[in-house]
């Protein structure tokens, strides 16, 4: 598989304000960024699956549950903070498998351009 050039590693079109407020890659500390640019760039990766772009990012974001929560104070902040995690994790893949086939579709056709271009 081609390696993304990093100009085509967008998911979505570069300035889209709206999709950046309702798709945070931060949540109060909860740093999610390094997943996302991860997930970005495995979409932008001409040929790399979908469904394990997907999963891969919901497993790194499950892997930073264990220190979200090691920063709480007592069992029941502990608990919280670990459902949250999760929950994160979660949602954002399940919102991936249903919403994420245009975001997937245009990173591809965007590298197939890119290796296209250096040929």
């Amino acid at each position: 598989m081609a390696r993304p050039d990093r100009r085509a590693v967008a998911a979505y079109p570069e300035g889209n304000q709206l999709l950046s407020r309702l798709i945070p890659d931060q949540i109060g500390s909860l740093d999610l960024r390094p997943a996302c640019e991860a997930h970005d760039e495995r979409y932008a990766t001409l040929g790399f699956p979908k469904d394990e772009a997907d999963e891969l990012l919901r497993q790194e974001l499950l892997n930073l549950c264990p220190a979200y929560v090691a920063i709480a104070e007592g069992p029941w902040e502990k608990a919280l903070r670990k459902t949250w995690c999760e929950w994160v994790a979660e949602t954002y893949f399940d919102a991936l498998q249903e919403h994420g086939d245009e975001a997937y579709k245009n990173a591809q056709e965007q590298a197939l351009t890119e290796r296209n271009k250096s040929e």
